[in-house]
Protein backbone atom coordinates (compact mmCIF):
# COMPACT_ATOMS: atom_id res chain seq x y z
CA UNK A 1 0.00 0.00 0.00
CA UNK A 2 2.64 2.14 -1.10
CA UNK A 3 0.31 4.88 -2.44
CA UNK A 4 -1.55 4.94 1.40
CA UNK A 5 1.62 5.94 2.91
CA UNK A 6 2.51 8.05 0.56
CA UNK A 7 -0.76 9.92 1.15
CA UNK A 8 -0.59 9.55 4.80
CA UNK A 9 2.76 11.60 4.36
CA UNK A 10 1.66 14.37 2.20
CA UNK A 11 -1.14 14.69 5.23
CA UNK A 12 1.35 14.68 8.02
CA UNK A 13 3.80 17.08 6.12
CA UNK A 14 0.70 19.08 5.51
CA UNK A 15 1.37 19.30 1.82
CA UNK A 16 -1.52 21.33 -0.27
CA UNK A 17 -4.73 19.87 -0.74
CA UNK A 18 -4.64 19.99 -3.90
CA UNK A 19 -1.45 18.00 -4.70
CA UNK A 20 -2.82 15.36 -2.36
CA UNK A 21 -6.24 15.02 -3.92
CA UNK A 22 -4.18 14.88 -7.42
CA UNK A 23 -2.18 12.04 -5.88
CA UNK A 24 -5.68 10.37 -4.89
CA UNK A 25 -7.49 10.83 -8.20
CA UNK A 26 -3.89 8.92 -9.99
CA UNK A 27 -4.09 6.26 -7.82
CA UNK A 28 -7.98 5.83 -8.56
CA UNK A 29 -7.00 6.23 -11.99
CA UNK A 30 -4.54 2.84 -11.45
CA UNK A 31 -7.02 1.33 -9.81
CA UNK A 32 -9.86 1.80 -12.27
CA UNK A 33 -6.93 0.52 -15.42
CA UNK A 34 -6.72 -2.82 -13.05
CA UNK A 35 -10.19 -3.52 -12.81
CA UNK A 36 -10.65 -3.11 -16.04
CA UNK A 37 -8.10 -5.55 -17.11
CA UNK A 38 -8.98 -8.48 -14.50
CA UNK A 39 -12.77 -7.76 -15.88
CA UNK A 40 -11.75 -8.66 -19.51
CA UNK A 41 -9.72 -11.29 -18.44
CA UNK A 42 -12.63 -12.96 -16.39
CA UNK A 43 -15.21 -12.06 -19.55
CA UNK A 44 -12.70 -13.97 -21.93
CA UNK A 45 -11.99 -16.60 -19.48
CA UNK A 46 -14.27 -17.81 -17.02
CA UNK A 47 -17.92 -16.33 -18.75
CA UNK A 48 -16.87 -16.99 -22.18
CA UNK A 49 -15.94 -21.09 -20.97
CA UNK A 50 -19.25 -20.71 -19.17
CA UNK A 51 -20.74 -19.76 -22.04
CA UNK A 52 -19.84 -22.83 -24.34
CA UNK A 53 -20.97 -25.18 -21.68
CA UNK A 54 -23.83 -27.66 -21.96
CA UNK A 55 -25.00 -26.33 -18.68
CA UNK A 56 -26.63 -23.21 -19.04
CA UNK A 57 -27.27 -23.21 -15.23
CA UNK A 58 -23.44 -22.29 -14.94
CA UNK A 59 -23.65 -18.85 -17.86
CA UNK A 60 -26.73 -18.20 -15.85
CA UNK A 61 -24.91 -18.03 -12.62
CA UNK A 62 -21.87 -15.94 -13.68
CA UNK A 63 -23.61 -13.52 -15.70
CA UNK A 64 -25.69 -12.87 -12.33
CA UNK A 65 -22.81 -12.56 -10.72
CA UNK A 66 -21.14 -10.55 -13.14
CA UNK A 67 -24.37 -7.86 -13.15
CA UNK A 68 -24.53 -8.01 -9.04
CA UNK A 69 -20.60 -6.63 -9.11
CA UNK A 70 -21.46 -3.95 -11.60
CA UNK A 71 -24.45 -2.79 -9.81
CA UNK A 72 -22.36 -2.18 -6.56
Amino acid sequence: FPVTIGVQRMILEQRYCPEIIQQLRAANSAIKTLELEILKGHLNSCIRTSAKSDKNSAFEAKLKELLDLIKT
